[in-house]
């Protein structure tokens, strides 16, 4: 009797050691928090293993533009721009494009001011709106100009810049549209702005290859049969996030991505976060 309880204990204590060293192992893997601002505006957390830290924005700083566009309220707003944590120490702050519901010159170049360390990266339509502002002379050196497709570190953060035709080019063909594949501690997350609904750009874009991890991706790419073959055959992420859901059209724009991607995450209120291990 004494030798079984004995063995019992035993038995038990080493699985309860082997448990907590599966826990403190799980606790040391990178992480990557994904909180969203606003609209297609997010916020990329990223820690390692070694506790270090990456931070990223996307089309995150902007103001009121019309009532079917969400935006940051007022204190998130002086959170990222003062740099307030969690939005503090910001490596990059990634513009897709210069439309109002992405971005807000005034808010950019006070987060820039604000934080010295954060290099931002858009179009020259953006850095041509940036110099229009009293700030422009003070922040100049941290703008980075997108041209091309390119992939680069900046910041200590590799990404890659891919040229995208923004959505309905009759109208906002002058616009230019940048997408984003940002790699935090091997976790790639693809950002594509208002990127047009286009099997042949997105076939020469060869997304697949890329592995990746999250695609963050405007409604119209997930709420379609047509969007569901393009992001299946030429992107081919791991997980989806819907974003750029207009106000009032939530519970609308939730069935039909779910009918289409059930698994996809759909972001409509400021402040969500979804965390990936």
């Amino acid at each position: 009797m004494m030798k079984n309880l004995l063995l019992f204990l035993c038995l038990w204590a080493c699985a309860s050691k082997q448990s907590q060293t599966k826990q403190a192992s799980s606790s040391k893997l990178p992480k990557l928090k994904i909180r969203y601002i606003a609209n297609m505006g997010v916020f990329l957390h990223s820690t390692n293993a070694q506790g270090e830290s990456k931070k990223v924005l996307i089309d995150a700083l902007h103001q009121k533009y019309r009532p079917t566009y969400l935006y940051p309220d007022a204190a998130l707003t002086r959170q990222m721009t003062q740099g307030i944590s969690p939005f503090d120490k910001v490596n990059l702050a990634l513009v897709t494009h210069i439309h109002a519901d992405h971005f807000g010159a005034s808010v950019c170049a006070r987060q820039l001011r604000q934080n010295p360390a954060t290099q931002l990266v858009g179009s020259g339509q953006i850095r041509d709106s940036l110099q229009k502002t009293n700030l422009y002379p003070q922040i100049k050196n941290q703008i980075k100009v997108a041209t091309k497709a390119e992939s680069l570190t900046l910041n200590q953060v590799p990404i890659k810049i891919l040229p995208i035709a923004h959505t309905w080019a009759r109208r906002h063909g002058w616009v230019k549209n940048f997408g984003y594949i940002v790699d935090l501690y091997g976790k790639k997350v693809l950002h594509v702005g208002d990127a047009e609904l286009s099997e042949d750009l997105f076939k020469a874009l060869a997304l697949h290859q890329e592995r990746i991890d999250v695609a963050i991706l405007p409604l119209w790419f997930v709420n379609s049969p047509q969007g569901k073959k393009l992001v299946k055959k030429y992107i081919r992420p791991k997980n989806i996030i819907a974003t750029h859901i207009s106000v009032g059209n939530e519970a609308q724009a939730f069935r039909q991505v779910k009918k289409y991607f059930p698994t996809a995450i759909v972001f409509t209120k400021s402040g969500e976060e979804w965390t990936l291990l």
